[in-house]
């Protein structure tokens, strides 16, 4: 199904906070109790290619997979340390994931949707910003 995606991330690393917001024409697809949103994310400042995103949500559980400009695979289990990769020109970085939150809704019926999850992110080791990610999505 077509749907509107409004992806909202805020980066607060160094005690600056950096705001990431878009809104994109994307689709959704059901299966059982897990939800997929598929989306084109705009280029981003040095990387003029557009991002094709999707995010698989359970309960719980969120993976954000990432290909175009950038590459990456996270996944965010609330609660835990989870490993991921990020793809760089330079090579590949481990990345994991301290998910404090994830929390979701899903209305079938007005097809209206919100995701939150907050998490602590690390490149190889080194912390690479607190993220506060919001997702709405509608029909």
């Amino acid at each position: 199904m077509e749907i509107w995606v409004n992806f909202k991330s805020e980066i607060e690393l160094n005690e600056e906070t950096v705001v990431n917001e878009f809104t994109s024409l994307g689709e959704l697809s059901e299966e059982g109790n897990e939800l997929r949103l598929n989306f084109e994310e705009p280029g981003y400042e040095g990387f003029e290619e557009s991002v094709n995103s999707e995010i698989i949500i359970q309960p719980e559980y969120v993976v954000l997979s990432r290909s175009g400009a950038v590459q990456m695979q996270q996944s965010f289990v609330k609660g835990q340390l989870s490993d991921g990769i990020y793809d760089t020109p330079f090579g590949r970085l481990q990345t994991l994931a301290r998910t404090h939150d994830v929390e979701y809704d899903w209305n079938t019926q007005e097809k209206h949707g919100h995701l939150r999850f907050q998490y602590d992110f690390f490149m190889n080791d080194e912390p690479a910003g607190n993220f506060d990610v919001t997702v709405e999505f509608r029909k």
